[in-house]
């Protein structure tokens, strides 16, 4: 017997982020968007390198008709493309089964506030660059006043001076989504190495503007968390210790995203 685990790679809207356009007079216009669907075979070799995930995965395709799947799914997902289309929010999300490959986007190549989800990318780039050697997590970074700054986090109430490791700030910042130590690993790794990183790996809006913050699309949120899991999957202590981070979060807001957020 094999048993149906549905993955969500990345759901993201824009409810609260579309007010921050509004006040930077970048207003979309809603316009009826047709939902996507459809289904990606998967490439079994090469998805894990663990054998129980592979043989699951072979299990899901051998044993359900994935055409009726599809008949069923139809009519849902014409309803649901109806309440997006008449709501004034502008929306955006994409949707994938790891098992069976079937996949649903919205607006997907849509561009949207990013928030606090912006803060994963940045995390990721610096975890698969220590794996390589390229980063040292010991290294030390001092919180001078410059970097201060309002919001989330715990560090804004910190003296400033303090010592932290790379580590101890990658941990404030998924952990407590804290501000104030992703602006200083962002101040040390550098926004445009890591634009080059992710634009290589097929994102379109993450960290083009000139900014730590910026935007981002349903797509380009799909391909971090796909790059997380395959991290996660083929690195047994930095990719194992960054899923960790990200399974337990202690800032959990009103949108999660496996499980960071955005505010």
């Amino acid at each position: 017997m094999c048993y149906t685990i549905i993955g969500i790679i990345q759901i993201s809207t824009g409810y609260e982020q579309i007010l921050l356009m509004q006040e930077q007079e970048m207003i979309y216009e809603q316009e009826p968007t047709n939902i996507n669907y459809y289904y990606e075979k998967i490439d079994f070799d090469n998805i894990t390198g663990d054998m129980a995930i592979k043989n699951l995965f072979k299990c899901y395709q051998e044993n359900n008709d994935l055409d009726n799947v599809y008949k069923e799914l139809a009519e849902q997902i014409l309803e649901l493309e109806k309440i997006y289309n008449k709501n004034n929010k502008h929306f955006a999300f994409l949707y994938q089964d790891l098992f069976s490959g079937f996949t649903v986007s919205y607006n997907a190549d849509s561009p949207i506030f990013a928030a606090s989800t912006i803060k994963a990318p940045a995390m990721i780039y610096i975890y698969e660059n220590a794996s390589l050697g390229q980063i040292d997590l010991n290294e030390t970074l001092k919180y001078t006043s410059k970097y201060y700054t309002g919001g989330t986090g715990i560090l804004k109430n910190k003296e400033i001076n303090t010592i932290y490791t790379i580590e101890e700030l990658l941990q404030y910042t998924i952990y407590d989504s804290d501000n104030v130590a992703y602006r200083m690993l962002m101040d040390r790794f550098g926004r445009e190495n890591m634009l080059k990183f992710w634009q290589n790996k097929g994102t379109k809006e993450i960290f083009t503007q000139n900014t730590i913050w910026g935007y981002i699309t349903a797509n380009d949120a799909a391909i971090y968390m796909r790059e997380l899991y395959d991290f996660y999957t083929q690195n047994e202590i930095y990719g194992k210790k960054l899923m960790e981070h990200f399974a337990e979060p202690h800032n959990v807001g009103e949108i999660p995203d496996a499980n960071g957020i955005g505010e």
